[in-house]
């Protein structure tokens, strides 16, 4: 298929994502209790908004590179995401099981078994390929193999199990007419789970195995990709415990997180593929870290603050209401950490610095002993001199030229 035609199919197949998904949008806001929250409805709206994401960066890769197969992948997750929505709302219009199965009925009911292979083996394909759409070695070939016959494995056992079941009721089941399968014979369920863990783990080694041998350009691309799935990983781990508990807000505001973070995905790869060159990876991530390591420390730093001060409070100053000591803490706790966030945001840059980012720290020193050396310095050919070497060591040019004009008459 030539750029011109992957390009026309591409962005069809956004149009009718785009479409689907806006009517997805428009049922949910019809149908959402009237208690929502603002950050419940944005969440699902933005859940809603994936496929059409999904749909939209692939369109954009496959008209960029449309031999590199990522973009083709990706939109797996933004069909399946449409289509479920499609299976889901033709099959609740069937609270028990019709005497007489229609075909868009069986197909429905099918898909609702098997469409979840759209989102999972597709992501676990881009880990495996990306950047380029290509293995990283020969040596992968059996990953890949694993991946299309697990695939393979579950469409042949689902399309021709005897009766199908949909998730969303299993109340009701449809007979299979091409189902030939034994009705005794059970899915292997732990052997399914095992291997898709070991797939799993498999694909998520591909990236690191590559970025050891990668340079320049790639190790950049591969950088997108950990930093978006680290942001997701940091989002999930607070939402996967549950942390929001009974707080109602909480855990919506940790949902809209989550969907956040899953769109961060998709993002960090297009970015990757096609502009990253407009961005520098390692500045995001520089503040990424530092900023979120300072939000912690201040947390910490207010919540044991106001801790300790009603604690105070209540055994030496004040004999009064519970609601003005908590009041007077959280004043006082806001102060403190107003005053020590400058302080703590140098002192976290600096440690990072150290630690993560060594070239761009000493860099750092090496143009404030610059800074006191041209304070002191007198004499003009040792300044040029030390000029030319910190230039060498912090930019590190293949020459070094210093033009100094002459006074006019």
């Amino acid at each position: 298929m030539n750029r011109s035609k992957a390009s026309l199919l591409a962005w069809t197949l956004f149009a009718i994502i785009t479409v689907i998904a806006l009517f997805s949008m428009a049922a949910d806001l019809a149908n959402r209790p009237a208690d929502d929250n603002l950050f419940k409805v944005i969440g699902v709206l933005l859940y809603d908004l994936l496929a059409v994401e999904f749909a939209l960066l692939a369109a954009l890769i496959v008209a960029r590179q449309p031999h590199n197969v990522i973009g083709w992948l990706m939109m797996g997750p933004a069909a399946m995401l449409v289509m479920d929505f499609l299976a889901t709302s033709y099959l609740e219009q069937f609270p028990t099981a019709p005497a007489a199965p229609t075909l868009p009925l069986l197909l429905a009911v099918y898909f609702s078994n098997v469409g979840w292979l759209l989102l999972i083996f597709p992501l676990f394909f881009i880990m495996l390929l990306f950047p380029d759409g290509l293995l990283p070695s020969p040596r992968w070939r059996w990953v890949l193999g694993a991946g299309l016959g697990m695939c393979a494995f579950l469409i042949f056992f689902a399309l021709f199990s005897p009766a199908f079941t949909p998730p969303q009721n299993d109340n009701w089941v449809v007979a299979n007419p091409i189902g030939f399968l034994p009705a005794d014979l059970a899915f292997p369920d732990t052997a399914w789970f095992v291997a898709l863990i070991a797939l799993t783990l498999s694909c998520a080694a591909a990236p690191f195995a590559r970025y050891r041998r990668a340079a320049g350009v790639e190790r950049q691309q591969i950088k997108w990709l950990f930093y978006a799935c680290s942001l997701f990983a940091l989002i999930y781990v607070p939402d996967g415990l549950d942390l929001g508990g009974t707080n109602t807000i909480l855990e919506d505001i940790l949902g809209l997180l989550f969907v956040l973070g899953i769109m961060a995905i998709p993002a960090a790869i297009a970015i990757a593929i096609t502009r990253y060159r407009l961005y520098d990876i390692d500045v995001i991530i520089r503040k990424t870290l530092i900023y979120a390591v300072l939000t912690g420390l201040l947390a910490l730093v207010y919540l044991g603050t106001v801790v300790l001060l009603q604690s105070l409070f209540e055994q030496i100053i004040f004999d009064s209401t519970s609601g003005q000591q908590s009041a007077l803490s959280i004043v006082i706790s806001t102060l403190i950490i107003a005053a020590l966030f400058a302080p703590l945001r140098r002192r976290v840059q600096i440690v990072i610095d150290r630690r993560f980012f060594r070239q761009k720290y000493d860099a750092q020193l090496v143009l404030a002993e610059f800074a006191q050396t041209a304070r002191d310095e007198v004499e003009l050919a040792a300044l040029t001199a030390e000029l030319a070497r910190v230039a060498q060591e912090t930019v590190q040019p293949e020459s070094v030229s210093i033009w100094l004009r002459e006074d006019l008459p």
